[in-house]
């Protein structure tokens, strides 16, 4: 973690080319000099905010400050940071900021509210995606044994745990003091200031509201879908179970770009991918490739993103007997019906639901496949241009193979929004 100081001055044109209606919108105020500004630094899961502080490095090393209902406002520069809660069982990542992204989000669309309905104190970011994990890594094997020894992971690390596998990367980013960095640009306090109390400031504290809004849309407007959900349902005396129905809302949510699900890693954007994956084929084995699926959010129309049914961290249902390809199958039946129905639905009617049927692509797969119901392999998913491009820097063994028996692979679905 590190920190070097700037000013409006030296940073702006940096600004500009990832977030030129930022920039301009700040232009027009014309900061002064003297307003603060930080560069800061953090390696791969490094905390910049929990439910009680944030955290900014100084000369004596870390700076925790409390926490006062929202994150410092903040600027991505490079690499990610991930927005995520935690349950007893689950970490639910909420969002992932990028390049050109800012910090707080959702304090900015309740400035005009009497009160407080966001819960900002529960929230963690850290450097990163936190919510990766290994696709072959699901067993305390000797593999396992081998890579624990080599970098002294904790035994309280579980490795049949998807939620530990970034712990298991942390360490190994840790040991191999690996110079991968999240790169954050903080605001002092005194331009939050300026934007909530000085008029000049007025059309940047416009911009943070309408982006706030923007952002928030889907969750704002999330009572229409559910009302017009439940009232399908019931008119057509659904039977599926409340388990699909989660899933499909995911799904929906995901292809929006308000929920972030996964995709391969295939750049140092998420994680230091190449440490990794060189790491796991020296120390874990060669047997499966060393796929890696990381957390993100929509934003290229042309991406595909990937949703478990039957590895899903962000559900909240308990569920006593499971059966995978049966949930899949259920999913793919009544997502097909919703599609239909909310084409005249009064509260989806003239909404981007309507349109879902035109411009949502499902493709679903399970470990077997079953071309009959129109279910493809899990193998199949290496036809991914991502995955292609990890075969080709990281197989080191033509005997390699696809690892299709991972949990996240039993039922899952390839997402694409056009």
């Amino acid at each position: 973690m590190s920190a070097e100081k700037t000013c409006w001055s030296e940073i702006k044109h940096q600004i500009q080319k990832i977030n030129p209606e930022f920039y301009e919108v700040f232009e027009e105020v014309k900061p002064k000099d003297s307003l603060p500004l930080t560069i800061t630094k953090y390696a791969y899961g490094q905390t910049f905010s929990d439910d009680k502080n944030f955290y900014l490095p100084n000369a004596k090393g870390i700076s925790s400050t409390p926490f006062k209902g929202r994150n410092p406002l903040s600027m991505i520069l490079d690499n990610t940071l991930e927005f995520y809660f935690e349950t007893i069982s689950n970490v639910i990542p909420w969002m992932v900021f990028r390049p050109g992204d800012f910090l707080p989000l959702m304090y900015w669309s309740e400035i005009l509210s009497p009160y407080r309905l966001s819960p900002g104190s529960i929230f963690t970011t850290t450097a990163g995606s936190r919510s990766s994990f290994l696709l072959s890594l699901y067993s305390k094997n000797e593999a396992y044994a081998r890579l624990k020894q080599q970098y002294g992971i904790s035994n309280d690390i579980n490795p049949e745990n998807t939620l530990d596998h970034y712990k298991i990367f942390k360490t190994i980013a840790e040991k191999e003091a690996s110079p991968w960095r999240t790169t954050i640009l903080c605001f002092d306090e005194k331009w939050f200031s300026n934007i909530l109390n000085e008029k000049k400031w007025s059309p940047v504290k416009m911009y943070f509201y309408q982006q706030a809004l923007k952002r928030t849309s889907c969750f704002r407007n999330a009572p229409f879908l559910n009302y017009a959900m439940h009232d399908i349902y019931k008119k057509n005396n659904y039977k599926h179970k409340e388990y699909s129905e989660d899933i499909i809302k995911q799904l929906f949510f995901t292809a929006l770009g308000a929920l972030p699900t996964f995709i391969p890693a295939h750049d140092e954007t998420g994680l230091p991918l190449n440490l990794l994956a060189n790491t796991f084929n020296e120390h874990y084995g060669t047997y499966n490739l060393p796929i890696i699926m990381q957390s993100q959010k929509s934003q290229n129309l042309k991406e595909t993103f990937y949703l478990s049914v039957s590895h899903n961290t962000s559900t909240t249902y308990d569920i006593k007997t499971f059966r995978p390809f049966m949930y899949l199958m259920e999913i793919k039946e009544y997502l097909e019906q919703y599609l239909k129905e909310f084409q005249s639905h009064a509260l989806t009617k003239n909404t981007i639901y309507e349109q879902l049927h035109e411009r949502l692509s499902v493709t679903y797969y399970s470990e077997k496949g079953n071309p009959k119901q129109g279910i493809l392999k899990a193998a199949d998913l290496h036809r991914d241009a991502r995955i292609l491009k990890t075969y080709k820097k990281y197989q080191i063994k033509q005997s390699q193979t696809f690892p299709e028996r991972a949990p996240f692979l039993k039922a899952f679905m390839g997402i694409t929004f056009k």
